[in-house]
């Protein structure tokens, strides 16, 4: 998508943990999130139990299922991917569109000059998310072997704190975890899995 339309100023999703990382407010954010944010992007979460939050997606949804997969049945991927392409022309420059903004015109023809989207950057700082989540506090349950997971990176805590519970505040400056029990740091461990040099684009995808 983004190759093909360029940098949006923000994306909406729900709260699907492959998506956000976790239901929780104070989960860790999800590979896709920490991608969008490197980019510029907001992730734009909607609250849970609200799809009318995103009204747009949900009506594309039914339109695909109803007009266009459930009548080809695609037997694998490569088929899908050919009969979603055509769609797309289909959708965008011949089926009429009944939304008042397209007056009952397809898309492209109510709208013939779109806006340009910034293009995607050749270089990547990947760890630029950090600067989004400073200071943020990530609580955890220290383990019997006295370690707490994060961003699926193991921390050794404490095994005397075994069972009791931590805040792993993170600062973006140090890129550290400052650990917290009963409110006071008990420790800093640096951060795992940064990478700490920038990037060319495609390579920053792969990772």
């Amino acid at each position: 998508m983004l190759l093909l339309n360029g940098l949006p100023e923000r994306l909406r999703f729900d709260n699907d943990p492959r998506f956000v990382g976790s239901a929780l407010t104070d989960g860790f954010p999800s590979p896709l999130m920490r991608f969008l944010l490197c980019l510029g992007v907001k992730p734009d979460r909607v609250e849970p139990g609200k799809p009318y939050h995103k009204p747009f997606v949900e009506r594309s949804i039914r339109t695909l299922k109803y007009e266009c997969l459930w009548l080809k049945r695609p037997a694998n991927p490569t088929q899908a991917e050919a009969i979603l392409n055509a769609f797309r022309h289909f959708y965008n420059h011949e089926r009429a569109h009944q939304g008042s903004a397209c007056n009952n015109q397809p898309p492209y023809v109510a709208f013939p000059e779109l806006p340009i989207l910034p293009h995607l950057p050749e270089t990547v700082d990947p760890d630029s998310w950090l600067k989004h989540y400073h200071r943020q506090v990530f609580r955890r349950r220290v383990g019997q072997n006295g370690m707490v997971n994060v961003g699926n990176h193991a921390y050794t805590i404490d095994s005397k704190l075994a069972g009791e519970k931590v805040g792993m505040q993170l600062d973006a400056q140090l890129r550290v975890f400052r650990v917290l029990h009963d409110g006071k740091p008990i420790k800093q461990l640096e951060l795992q899995g940064l990478i700490g040099r920038p990037m060319d684009f495609q390579t920053f995808l792969h990772q």
